[in-house]
């Protein structure tokens, strides 16, 4: 069985390199091994990540990596210090996850719950997200609305997929997209034809 340990890929980034840019399309999982990362958003410096703080989250374009959905931001080494990186490419990360759906829905639903967001796209209810000190910043309204944008299109789809695969007696599907707590737009289910 793959593992992903066994797909990670060591990068070393120069000091100021880029990791990756703003509205790239996400290629890489990559977390930072050692060194400092800087997280920009339309130039202007949104935060460091640090590789010698433990406590602290290390991956980079986690979101737009499970999502599918361009880069909201740009990451590169901090000038005059050398990074290095561990990152698993989509298509080893697809492998390793094709047999793996709770774990996949599971990842989503984290990502979901970081920008304070049911997994349909919707607000979670005040009090049900602790809150980690996370300030409601311009950068992060703006990566939780393409986040909940996102969640929105999937929810679609899966209710047309469920209502589709229901007219069409395809149980073997019904099942999984119930065991996936689809939401079902009953306003659609007399457009399934």
């Amino acid at each position: 069985m793959l593992q992903i340990i066994d797909q990670l890929e060591v990068v070393v980034l120069q000091p100021s390199e880029f990791l990756f840019c703003e509205n790239d399309a996400p290629q890489d999982l990559c977390f930072l091994e050692t060194g400092t990362l800087m997280i920009t958003s339309q130039e202007q410096l949104v935060r460091y990540v640090r590789s010698d703080r433990p406590n602290e989250p290390t991956a980079v374009g986690e979101v737009s990596f499970l999502l599918k959905m361009p880069h909201l931001y740009s990451v590169r080494s901090r000038s005059g210090v050398e990074s290095s990186i561990l990152k698993i490419t989509t298509d080893n990360f697809e492998l390793i996850m094709s047999n793996l759906d709770s774990d996949r829905d599971q990842l989503l639903h984290n990502v979901a719950q970081s920008m304070k967001l049911s997994m349909n796209g919707t607000d979670l209810k005040k009090g049900a997200v602790v809150h980690d000190g996370q300030d409601e910043t311009e950068f992060f309204q703006h990566m939780r609305e393409s986040v909940r944008q996102m969640l929105l299109s999937r929810t679609a789809h899966m209710s047309i997929t469920f209502i589709n695969a229901a007219a069409e007696g395809n149980m073997e599907q019904v099942e999984l997209l119930l065991r996936k707590r689809v939401s079902i737009d009953t306003a659609k289910l007399g457009h399934a034809e």
